[in-house]
C-alpha cells in the first residue's frame, strides 16, 4: 500500500470515528507524505521518515478509537506527538520551497536534521505508548482489585486436597524460582557525536564505576551528554553489558500517580497499581541474578525539586534510598544545581559540578557544527561563555548567518534566538530560574548579579544587596541551583573566589527578569563610587582595585546609560563615565565605546553640557594615543568652546595646552606663556601650572629652544615635588623629557640614568601605563645605540608587554620594529623576522596610521639590508620615507623629521651596498642636517660618521671630529665603524702601526657587542695589515 493511499484511508476512518485530534494528525501525516515525494535531495530519507510517521499515526488512530474516556496524561502525550509531527511537516515543506542547488549544498546538514526529527518523533511516540500502557494497566487493576483478596478465593484454596502422589512425600519440593519476565525496555539514546572538552570528566566517571554519582551543574552545561558518553564508553559496555539503562525523569513532576517511581518503573516496562508492588518489581528487575547494573536517572531535579517542595518525606529521595539498597546497582544521576539529594549514600570523592568548556574546546565544538572557514569572532564566543548547549544552538545558526548578523540579533533577542526544533536555551534556563527552590529574594539578587560579568567576591555582596531581605540565604539558594557558581579568582586576588553568573544565564535574566530602579540603585552607586577613585593621581593599590572590576564597571555604565536604566538625571552616570575615560587614557584598559554612549546621552540634556566638553576632551586624548578615530584639533576646539560657555577655567586651560601643537612655532610659545599666566592668575593649582609648563616646553622644543624647554620641565618638577601630594605621573613625564634631551643632545649615559633611576620609578608609582611603556621604550632604544643589544631588547620587550595591556597599537608597532633592529644587531634573523611579522599583522587599513606603516616599512628595509638584498631594501625604505613625509597630526613634526632621518641614513647604507658613493653621501648629509635641525645632536654625529666612510682618505678629518663625541656618547657601534674606517685609511697611507691599533680597537668593540658582521670585517682588516707587513 502506498503512503498517500494508506494515509487517506486512515483519514477516512478518522472522519467516520469523529476524533478531532485524529483528523489533525492524519492531515499532518498526509502533508508529510506529499512533501516527501517532492523533495529531490535526501529523498530516500524523507520517504523513510514519512513511512515511519504513517505507521505511527495509524497506531495512534487505532488507539484513539478504543480509548474512551482518555486520561489527562494521554491528552498531553497526544499534543506532544502532534508538535513533533508539525516539526517534520515544517522541515519538509521548507525543503520543497528551496532550490535544487540549495538542497545539494546543504544535503549533509539536512540529512542530520532528518535523523534528529526521526528521533524526536520516536521519543514522543514512546512517551505516548508508555502513557497508554499505564492507563490500560490502571483500568485492569481497577477491574480485578475487588476479587484479588476475596473470601471466595480463600475458600477455594482451603478446598484444595493433596493428591496421592504428593501425600507420600515427607517434605514439599520447593518450586523453581520464577523466571524474570522479559521487559519491554526502551533502547538507549545514542552516544553524542559532537562531544568536546570533557575527556577528563568522562574518564573520571568511568573509573569511578561501580558507584553512585551525581552529575551536577547549571542549565545547558552538558550533564546529559556526559552521562550518555559514560554509558556508551567501551569500558562501561564491557563491565555492564546490556544491563545499562537510561531513564529520563523530565515528566516526573507531571505524573499524578506513581511519581518518579512510576517513571522509573515505566521505563522498564513495569506496571502495577500499588506502590509496594511497583517497588518489589523494580527491585526484582534491577537485581536480576546479581549482575552489575548501571542506571542513569536524567534530569532528576524534575522529581526531586517537585516532591521535596510539596512533601516533608520526599518521594524522590525515597526512590534513591530504595535503589541504593541494591549492592549490584550503580547510579548516575544528572541534576540541575550543585546540591545532592541527601537520602542516598553517594560514592566519595564526590564528582564536582561541571564547569564551562575551555576556550579551545568551545571553539572546536562550535566549528564542528558551524563548519565556517572564517576566523571565529571572539565577541560571539564571549556571549556563549563555554556553555555547550548555547554553543551548539549558535553554531547551527552560524551555518546560515554571519557573525556580525548573529551579534546584531543577539543584542536584540539575546538567548531567545537560541532554539532549534524542540530544544531551546531559554527553556533550559527557565527550568532553573523557575525552580521550586527559587525565592523572590534569590531572583532579585540574581537580577543584580546578572549585571556583573566578572562576578563578585561574596564579601562585597552585602555592600549593595543589603536591602534584599535574607540576602545571604538568597545567595545560598542561587548556588544550590547552580545559577551562580564560584570561579577561581584572577591573578592578584589571593585565595578569593568570585561568585559569577554564566553569560547565557546573565543575558536571559536581563531579558526576562530585569531589576527595578529601586533595586539596582545601590549597585550603581557602589560602582560609580569605585570608578571615581581613579582620580588624576591614584595610588597603585587603588588603580589595581579599580582595574580588577573593569568589566563589571563597563557593564554597570552601559546599563546606567541605557534607556530608562538610570534615574531621571543622568549626571551621576556621566560623571562616572568621565572618570572611566580618564582610566582608559592613563591605564590603557577599558572599552572606548563607553565614551560614545555617554556622549550620546549627554548631548541630549542641556544641563550636562560641561560633561559633553569633558568627554570630548578625553576623546581627543584617546585619538592622540590610541586607534580611536577622531580629528584631534576639531575635538579640542569644540571642547574649549563648551568650557568657555560653561565657565570651566580648568577645561579651558587643558584644551588650550593641547591646541598649542596646532599653532605656528612662534605663536605656540606666546600662547603657552599666556596660558601659564592665566593659570597662575586664576589660582588653578600647581598641578595645572606644571602641565602648562610641560606644554610650553614642547612649544620651545619646536622652536629649537632646548635650553628653555629643559628649564620649563625642571621648574615643573620642582613645583610638583614641593606640593603636599605631588602627582608623580607629571613628575615622571617631565623627568622622561629631561632624559630625552640628554639622550639626543650631549650625554646619553646621563639620559639613561635619569630614565632608570627617576622617571621610571615615578611613572610606575602611579600605574601610568603608556608613560611606563614609553620610558622602557626610550631605555631600550638608547641601549641599542650604545651597542647593548640584549639589554635593549629586554627593555623593549617590557615596553611591548605594557603596551599590549592597553589599546596602544601604534606604540606596539613602533616597539616591535625597534626590536627587529635589536635582533639584527646580534644577527638573530629568525627573531627579527618574527617581530616584523607581528608588527605587520597589526597594520590594518582602517586604523594603521602613516607613522605605524612607515615604521613597518623601515624595519622591512633593515631586514633586507641585513641580508644584502639592496633592491628589496631600497623599495621598503623608499616606501617608509614616503610615509614619513605624509605626516600625521598625532605625531609632532619633530618626531616625523627625526624618524625620517633614520630612514635616510639606511637608504645611504643601501647606496653603499650598491657602490653608489655619491648617492650615499647625499643621503648621509641630509640625514645629518635633518637630525641637527630638530636638536638630535647624537643622531647627527652618527650620520656624519657614516658620511666619513664615503669620502675615502678625505674622510679622516670627519672621523677625527666625530670619534671623540661618539666615545663620550658611548655609541660603540658607530665608534667601532669609525675606528675600522680610520684604520683602513691609515693602512692605505702606509701607517700600519696606527692602522693595526685602530682595527684591533674596532674588533674589541665588535666582539663585545657580538656583532658578527663587524667582527668579520675587522678580522679582514687585520689580515690586510699583516699581509702588507710580511
Amino acid at each position: 500500500m502506498t503512503i498517500p493511499f494508506s494515509v487517506a484511508l486512515a483519514a477516512q476512518t478518522a472522519e467516520v470515528a469523529g476524533h478531532e485530534i485524529s483528523r489533525t494528525l492524519l492531515g499532518v501525516a498526509q502533508i508529510i507524505s506529499e512533501s516527501a515525494r517532492i523533495v529531490r535531495v535526501n529523498q530516500q530519507g524523507c520517504l523513510s521518515l514519512a513511512r515511519h510517521v504513517d505507521e505511527l499515526v495509524a497506531v495512534v488512530n487505532t488507539e484513539l478509537e478504543a480509548q474512551t474516556p482518555s486520561s489527562v496524561e494521554w491528552e498531553e502525550g497526544l499534543q506532544a506527538f502532534r508538535i513533533a509531527l508539525e516539526s517534520v511537516r515544517e522541515f519538509l515543506q521548507d525543503q520543497t520551497r528551496r532550490s535544487y542547488l540549495s538542497q545539494i549544498v546543504h544535503q549533509d546538514r539536512d540529512a542530520a536534521k532528518l535523523q534528529d526529527l526521526r528521533e524526536v518523533v520516536k521519543s514522543s511516540f514512546s512517551v505516548l505508548q508508555l502513557t497508554a500502557r499505564f492507563h490500560l494497566h490502571e483500568l485492569a487493576e481497577a477491574a480485578t482489585a475487588p476479587y484479588e483478596f476475596s473470601a471466595a478465593l480463600e475458600e477455594l484454596d482451603a478446598l484444595r486436597l493433596p493428591s496421592p502422589s504428593t501425600s507420600k512425600l515427607k517434605a514439599p519440593i520447593p518450586a523453581p524460582p520464577p523466571k524474570q519476565p522479559r521487559r519491554a525496555v526502551a533502547p538507549l539514546p545514542p552516544c553524542p557525536q559532537l562531544f568536546f572538552g570533557r575527556a577528563d570528566e568522562t574518564q573520571s566517571l568511568v573509573d569511578a564505576l561501580p558507584g553512585r554519582h551525581c552529575i551536577l551543574g547549571p542549565p545547558g552545561i552538558g550533564k546529559t551528554a556526559l552521562a550518555l558518553t559514560v554509558l556508551h564508553s567501551p569500558a562501561t559496555v564491557r563491565r555492564f553489558g546490556e544491563r545499562r539503562y537510561f531513564v529520563p525523569c523530565d515528566a516526573a513532576d507531571r505524573i499524578r500517580d506513581g511519581g518518579c517511581l512510576g517513571v522509573v518503573a515505566g521505563a522498564f516496562g513495569i506496571l502495577a497499581s500499588s506502590r509496594a508492588k511497583l517497588e518489589r518489581e523494580v527491585l526484582a528487575f534491577l537485581q536480576g541474578e546479581g549482575e552489575e547494573t548501571l542506571v542513569v536517572l536524567d534530569n532528576f531535579e524534575s522529581a526531586w525539586e517537585h516532591h521535596s517542595s510539596t512533601s516533608t518525606s520526599s518521594e524522590a529521595e525515597s526512590l534513591l534510598s530504595l535503589l541504593a539498597s541494591l549492592p549490584n546497582l550503580s547510579l548516575l544521576v544528572t541534576l540541575r544545581g550543585s546540591e545532592r539529594p541527601s537520602a542516598s549514600s553517594w560514592t566519595r570523592p564526590f564528582f564536582p559540578p561541571l564547569r564551562p568548556l575551555s576556550q579551545d574546546a568551545a571553539r572546536q565544538a562550535f566549528l564542528s557544527i558551524a563548519g565556517s572557514e572564517e576566523p571565529l569572532d571572539e565577541r560571539l564566543m564571549e556571549k556563549l561563555d563555554g556553555v555547550p548547549l548555547a554553543l551548539e544552538l549558535m553554531a547551527y545558526l552560524a551555518q546560515l548567518e554571519s557573525a556580525p548578523t548573529l551579534l546584531a540579533r543577539w543584542e536584540e533577542q539575546r538567548t531567545s534566538m537560541l532554539k532549534r526544533g524542540l530544544t531551546s536555551l531559554d527553556a533550559s534556563i527557565a527550568l532553573s530560574a523557575n525552580s521550586p527552590r527559587m525565592t523572590d529574594g534569590a531572583l532579585k539578587l540574581l537580577s543584580l548579579l546578572a549585571l556583573l560579568p566578572d562576578g563578585v567576591v561574596d564579601s562585597d555582596v552585602g555592600l549593595w544587596a543589603g536591602h534584599i531581605p535574607n540576602s545571604a540565604r538568597a545567595l545560598a539558594t542561587l548556588q544550590q541551583t547552580a545559577l551562580v557558581s564560584r570561579h577561581t579568582a584572577d591573578e592578584g586576588e589571593g585565595d578569593q573566589r568570585r561568585l559569577r553568573v554564566l553569560a547565557p544565564i546573565r543575558e536571559y535574566i536581563q531579558l526576562h527578569h530585569p531589576p527595578s530602579h529601586e533595586l539596582v540603585a545601590p549597585l550603581l552607586d557602589h560602582y560609580f563610587a569605585l570608578i571615581d577613585l581613579f582620580k588624576p593621581c591614584p595610588n597603585p593599590a587603588t588603580a589595581s582595585e579599580v582595574a580588577r572590576e573593569l568589566r563589571n564597571t563597563e557593564s554597570i555604565l552601559r546599563y546606567a546609560l541605557s534607556s530608562g536604566s538610570s534615574s531621571s538625571s543622568p549626571k551621576r552616570a556621566l560623571e562616572a563615565c568621565v572618570s572611566f575615560c580618564r582610566m582608559v587614557v592613563q591605564r590603557g584598559i577599558g572599552s572606548t565605546d563607553i565614551l560614545f554612549s555617554a556622549l550620546s546621552v549627554a548631548r541630549g540634556d542641556p544641563a550636562t553640557e560641561d560633561l559633553v566638553g569633558q568627554l570630548l576632551y578625553w576623546w581627543a586624548y584617546m585619538a592622540s594615543t590610541t586607534t580611536v578615530p577622531g580629528v584631534l584639533e576639531d575635538l579640542l576646539r569644540e571642547a574649549k568652546g563648551i568650557f568657555e560657555r560653561t565657565g570651566n577655567d580648568a577645561g579651558v586651560v587643558d584644551t588650550s595646552m593641547h591646541l598649542l601643537r596646532f599653532a605656528s612655532v612662534e605663536e605656540a610659545v606666546v600662547d603657552g606663556e599666556r596660558t601659564l599666566a592665566f593659570v597662575r592668575d586664576k589660582g588653578l593649582g600647581e598641578r595645572r601650572a606644571a602641565r602648562t609648563l610641560q606644554a610650553l616646553a614642547r612649544a620651545h622644543e619646536r622652536l629649537g629652544n632646548i635650553a628653555q624647554a629643559r628649564g620649563a620641565h625642571e621648574e615643573a618638577v620642582k613645583a610638583l615635588l614641593a606640593s603636599e601630594k605631588p602627582e608623580m605621573t607629571l613628575v615622571g613625564f617631565s623627568q622622561a623629557r629631561l632624559a630625552h634631551y640628554a639622550l639626543t643632545l650631549d650625554d646619553p649615559a646621563l639620559g639613561l640614568r635619569i630614565l632608570a633611576e627617576q622617571a621610571l620609578p615615578a611613572l610606575e608609582a602611579t600605574s601610568y601605563t603608556v608613560g611606563v611603556g614609553n620610558a622602557h621604550h626610550s631605555l631600550g632604544s638608547g641601549l641599542l645605540l650604545r651597542g647593548d643589544a640584549q639589554q635593549g631588547i629586554q627593555q623593549l620587550q617590557q615596553a611591548l608587554e605594557i603596551y599590549r595591556s592597553g589599546a596602544y597599537v601604534r606604540h606596539q608597532i613602533e616597539t616591535l620594529c625597534r626590536i627587529v633592529e635589536g635582533h639584527l644587531a646580534v644577527d638573530d634573523v629568525s627573531a627579527a623576522e618574527e617581530a616584523l611579522r607581528q608588527a605587520a599583522s597589526m597594520i590594518r587599513s582602517e586604523d594603521g596610521t602613516s607613522y605605524a606603516r612607515a615604521h613597518v616599512a623601515h624595519a622591512q628595509g633593515l631586514l633586507a639590508l641585513h641580508r644584502g638584498d639592496a633592491q628589496e631594501a631600497r623599495a621598503a625604505l623608499g616606501s617608509a620615507w614616503r610615509a614619513f613625509r605624509a605626516r600625521d597630526n598625532l605625531i609632532s613634526p619633530e618626531i616625523w623629521t627625526a624618524t625620517g632621518a633614520e630612514t635616510l641614513l639606511e637608504l645611504g647604507c643601501v647606496a653603499q651596498l650598491e657602490r653608489d658613493e655619491e648617492e650615499a653621501r647625499n643621503m648621509f648629509v641630509v640625514a645629518a642636517l635633518a637630525s641637527r635641525k630638530v636638536g638630535w645632536v647624537t643622531s647627527s654625529v652618527d650620520a656624519l660618521a657614516h658620511l666619513a666612510e664615503t669620502l675615502g682618505d678625505e674622510g679622516e678629518g670627519v672621523l677625527q671630529a666625530v670619534m671623540l663625541p661618539l666615545l663620550r656618547f658611548g655609541y660603540r657601534p658607530a665608534l667601532a665603524r669609525a675606528l675600522l674606517c680610520s684604520g683602513e685609511i691609515a693602512r692605505r697611507r702606509g701607517q700600519l702601526g696606527l692602522a693595526r691599533r685602530r682595527v684591533e680597537s674596532a674588533l674589541r668593540r665588535f666582539e663585545d657587542m657580538k656583532d658578527a658582521g663587524g667582527i668579520s670585517a675587522a678580522r679582514v682588516g687585520l689580515e690586510m695589515c699583516t699581509s702588507v707587513v710580511m
